[in-house]
């Protein structure tokens, strides 16, 4: 999620000067983000999440 909003705020190659200024900068993005890219990450993350747990350690 924060990479969406990175790459457009760097996009844009702007200095923000005020808190204001870099708050709207990031709201704007995260408000146009839609809801199957959402969900796509959150699939994403869920697997990434349950596959590292199924490796097992092993004990020494």
């Amino acid at each position: 999620m924060w990479g969406i909003i990175v790459h457009h705020i760097r996009r844009k190659s702007k200095q923000y000067n005020t808190v204001n200024d870099l708050r709207e900068a990031i709201v704007e993005p995260w408000d146009h983000i839609d809801d199957k890219t959402v969900k796509t990450l959150k699939y994403k993350a869920v697997s990434t999440f349950s596959i590292g747990h199924e490796k097992k350690i092993p004990q020494t």
